[in-house]
């Protein structure tokens, strides 16, 4: 089942004083229209309200898919939802407390809305074609869809638990994001091939798949120390990997200031192999 929220089932959300007569409509094969005195539906959806600060402080939270649609101006009350939430079609221009969607949160080429400033949690945000230019407190994705988006900063983000794709060759506008200063973590590929908009990834320490970075102006990765698969630093301007202890695949470090540091440290293939962990090969 999927949730359809309009206009007048928000507003009469808001105006409402009983809660018994609150109702949501569900699109399915049909129609259902679900009211809190029947508990067994009820489960689904459910207002929560508490005080904090000695304010009243009322927040929905929505335990399925959600499909916002017509001419709502803000859900301002909508501060969590476990399914989905598709806006890809939706004229809502905010969510100022929206802080966490647990599955796929959909904003491909919405021109409405153009920040989440709450947004902690979400289990894939698609930003594609959209207008949003800030995620100020944004803190784990699951994965995030960044092409021709407006982002170009994440501030505060620090787990990725997929991939990250990040690769282009000719139009710099493709992914503008530039600065990932707290990101610790990304679970699957790393892909930043070609990529000259980021130059550091000063907190990174574990990469689950490979890490791509030939040929981009990534210059420091002074953090990272593990690496799932290949990892490939050709090209690049990066000088050292102090911490950097395990490769589960091979090495790729033609055209560094890092291979040549080594060589003239003395450092042969065998040497460079076993001082990163790569599991392997070396090719420079």
């Amino acid at each position: 089942m999927k949730l359809i929220i309009t206009e007048s089932q928000y507003r009469r959300l808001i105006e409402s004083e009983e809660e018994e007569s609150l109702l949501y409509d569900f699109s399915s094969s049909k129609e259902y229209k679900i009211y809190k005195d029947d508990p067994e539906l009820w489960d689904e959806i459910f207002l929560k309200k508490k005080k904090k600060d000695g304010i009243n402080y009322a927040g929905y939270y929505i335990k399925d898919n959600v499909i916002i649609k017509g001419d709502v101006d803000e859900l301002e009350y909508l501060v969590k939802v476990d399914g989905d939430l598709d806006l890809t079609n939706s004229k809502i221009k905010s969510l100022p407390r929206l802080s966490e969607v647990g599955g796929r949160f959909d904003l491909t080429n919405n021109e409405s809305i153009k920040s989440l400033p709450e947004l902690v949690k979400v289990g894939m945000i698609d930003l594609y074609g959209s207008n949003v230019t800030s995620l100020p407190k944004l803190k784990e994705v699951g994965n995030i869809y960044l092409k021709f988006s407006k982002i170009e900063s994440l501030p505060l983000l620090e787990i990725i638990g997929g991939g990250l794709y990040l690769s282009y060759e000719t139009d710099e506008k493709e992914y503008p994001l530039k600065y990932l200063p707290k990101l610790r973590e990304v679970g699957f590929d790393f892909v930043l091939s070609y990529n000259r908009n980021i130059t550091s990834l000063p907190s990174l320490e574990k990469v689950g798949g490979g890490l791509d970075c030939f040929k981009s102006t990534i210059t420091n990765l002074n953090k990272l120390e593990s690496v799932g698969f290949n990892l490939d630093i050709g090209s690049t301007y990066i000088s050292e990997l102090p911490k950097l202890n395990q490769i589960d695949r091979s090495f790729y470090l033609s055209n560094t200031p890092l291979l040549r540091k080594l060589e003239e440290e003395g450092m042969g293939h065998d040497d460079i192999k076993k001082k990163y962990g790569v599991v392997r090969d070396v090719y420079y």
